[in-house]
């Protein structure tokens, strides 16, 4: 199901784009899970809700529409 509403041309669509807000939010009906109890790991099934957004934080961008790590030093 995840792979239907995170796909290529969706991600692709979203970089494009480049709005910041635009998220895709996955619900997963019952996600097994580990959780550390004081006699141990029990194993349960729950609810889960990730969200998917495009994130250039790392990253400096060129006014040729490219973009680069920061710590690179473009010559031109």
């Amino acid at each position: 199901m995840a792979s239907q509403l995170v796909n290529f041309a969706k991600m692709k669509d979203m970089i494009l784009s480049m709005d910041d807000k635009e998220t895709v939010i996955v619900r997963t009906k019952n996600k097994i899970k580990r959780k550390r109890d004081r006699g141990g790991v029990s194993i349960i099934s729950q609810p889960e809700e990730k969200t998917y957004k495009v994130s250039f934080l790392k990253r400096r961008h060129l006014n040729d529409n490219t973009s680069v790590p920061f710590w690179y030093i473009y010559q031109e």
